[in-house]
């Protein structure tokens, strides 16, 4: 899409406070603008793709935005929910599994 495109403005920010302090985000910057263009070029090369490709980008997008546009709080308490429904989701499997709940 267009350089100044909001979802491309929010992944450049996500690159810049995220990704480029620390070295395993650094190999990541550096690996995509190797082979990003790349990519870019296939896309120009058959357009039938880039729908695709946008939907895939989506979440990336989301993650992208919550990180660098939510409090500290909202992380936290978002991430502990998360974690949350997780384990309540496990348990109830297992009790599932062994019997329990039908």
């Amino acid at each position: 899409g267009s350089y100044s495109a909001s979802q491309v403005q929010a992944l450049r920010t996500f690159r810049d406070q995220y990704l480029l302090t620390n070295a395993v985000g650094t190999a990541f910057v550096g690996w995509y603008y190797t082979y990003g263009p790349i990519g870019a070029q296939f896309l120009d090369e058959h357009p039938g793709w880039k729908p695709v490709v946008r939907i895939a980008l989506i979440p990336v997008v989301g993650a992208a935005l919550f990180l660098t546009q939510t409090s500290m709080l909202t992380k936290v308490v978002s991430v502990m929910i998360i974690s949350m429904l997780i384990v309540m989701m496990l348990s109830r499997k297992k009790h599932v599994r062994s019997g329990g709940i039908h």
